[in-house]
């Protein structure tokens, strides 16, 4: 939801809700952006994450005590 985030971001992140923080879109009007972007990845569009390519394993380490 950050704009300044997405701008820094964009090639990362596949949809901005920052507009409704800035007040230059209502939550409806994001919501509906959202469920079109839902729909186009669920009909085959590629994800930022997807169109990296990205092919080596990642873990993921947490810091402090684990149980």
């Amino acid at each position: 939801g950050n704009p300044h985030a997405f701008e820094r971001l964009n090639g990362e992140i596949d949809f901005n809700a920052g507009p409704v923080m800035t007040g230059a879109e209502s939550i409806e009007e994001a919501g509906a952006r959202l469920a079109g972007e839902i729909v186009r990845v669920a009909n085959g569009q590629m994800t930022m994450a997807e169109t990296w390519d990205y092919q080596d394993h990642m873990e993921i380490f947490l810091k402090g005590p684990n149980l």
